[in-house]
C-alpha cells in the first residue's frame, strides 16, 4: 500500500464519520439521511427519483422478497432503506463504526450493519443471493481496489446470484460529464434554492458532501467499462454494461455493470 493509497482511504473514512458524529441516536429526516450519506439534498429527498433509484436496482439484480442481499459501503443506511423491505434478509457493511450507527438507528427489521473492508468481506462464500456497491467505487483511487472488491463480492454470492457494481463515473464521458454536474447544480440553485443549512447541531467544515471536491478531500473516480467487462470475463461472469435509472440526472455518464456467477 503506498502513502497515496493511505491518505484516500484515511479520507474516505473522515468524510463519514465527520458527518455521522452529530446525529447518530436520533431519528433523521430525509436531508438529514441524504447529508450524512454524502448525497446531494436537493435531489436525493425527492421521493420519486429515489423510487426511481430503488426500482431500477431492484431489477437490475431481479431481487425478490426471498433473497439474502448483502450491500458493500452502505454507510448511513441510505440505500438499505429501501432495499431492505424488499428482501428477505440485509447485511450492510461500512468501514465507518459511526455511519454505521446512524444506519442502526433508522430500524429495518430484517437489516444487520456489520464493519468491516469490503476487499476482505467477513462472510461465507455464498452465503448471499444479491450483493451490490452503490456510488461506492467512485471513490476509489485504484483500479486494484476496485478488483479486490468485486472479487469478494463475487465470492460472496452463491452459484446463480447476482452482484451489481452501481453509478461509476465513465473515464470517455468524463469531460462531458463536468460539464452537466455544473448545469444540474445551476439548476438545483435555480428550483430549490441554495443547499440546505447542515443538520442541528452538526460543524460547518471542508467534509460537506457539496464542498468535498472543492476541499479536494474526497475526489470522483473514474473507470473505464471495458475493465469491468475483462474483469468479469477472467473470473468466468456473465457481465451486462446498464446505463442509470431513468431518473438519474447523469444518466448517460455513468453506467452499472452486472454480473452472474454460473450455476453450480
Amino acid at each position: 500500500m503506498t502513502a497515496g493509497d493511505r491518505d484516500w482511504r484515511k479520507e474516505l473514512a473522515a468524510f463519514f464519520e465527520t458527518r455521522s458524529r452529530d446525529v447518530r441516536g436520533r431519528p433523521l429526516s430525509d436531508i438529514e439521511l441524504c447529508w450524512v450519506s454524502g448525497r446531494e439534498p436537493r435531489l436525493w429527498s425527492d421521493p420519486a427519483l429515489y423510487g426511481d433509484l430503488v426500482d431500477g436496482v431492484t431489477r437490475e439484480l431481479d431481487l425478490r422478497d426471498t433473497q439474502r442481499i448483502l450491500e458493500m459501503g452502505c454507510a448511513a443506511g441510505f440505500l438499505a432503506r429501501g432495499l431492505a423491505p424488499r428482501a428477505a434478509g440485509y447485511v450492510g457493511v461500512d468501514l465507518s463504526v459511526t455511519a454505521l450507527r446512524v444506519a442502526r438507528s433508522l430500524g429495518l427489521g430484517n437489516a444487520r450493519f456489520v464493519q468491516a473492508d469490503g476487499a476482505a468481506l467477513p462472510f461465507a462464500s455464498g452465503a448471499f443471493d444479491r450483493a451490490i456497491s452503490y456510488d461506492v467505487f467512485t471513490n476509489f483511487a485504484e483500479w486494484t481496489t476496485a478488483e479486490a472488491v468485486v472479487v469478494e463480492m463475487v465470492r460472496t454470492v452463491r452459484p446463480g446470484g447476482r452482484v451489481m457494481v452501481g453509478s461509476l463515473g465513465d473515464e470517455e464521458t468524463r469531460g462531458e460529464f463536468e460539464a452537466v454536474a455544473q448545469e444540474v447544480g445551476r439548476r438545483l440553485d435555480a428550483e430549490h434554492g441554495p443547499l440546505p443549512a447542515p443538520p442541528a447541531g452538526s460543524r460547518p467544515s471542508r467534509w460537506w458532501p457539496w464542498r468535498r471536491r472543492d476541499a479536494g478531500r474526497i475526489v470522483c473516480y473514474f473507470f473505464k467499462r471495458r475493465d469491468f467487462v475483462d474483469l468479469g470475463a477472467r473470473l468466468g461472469l456473465s457481465t451486462r454494461v446498464t446505463e442509470l435509472h431513468p431518473r438519474h440526472p447523469y444518466r448517460g455518464y455513468r453506467f452499472n455493470v452486472v454480473y452472474t456467477r454460473p450455476d453450480a
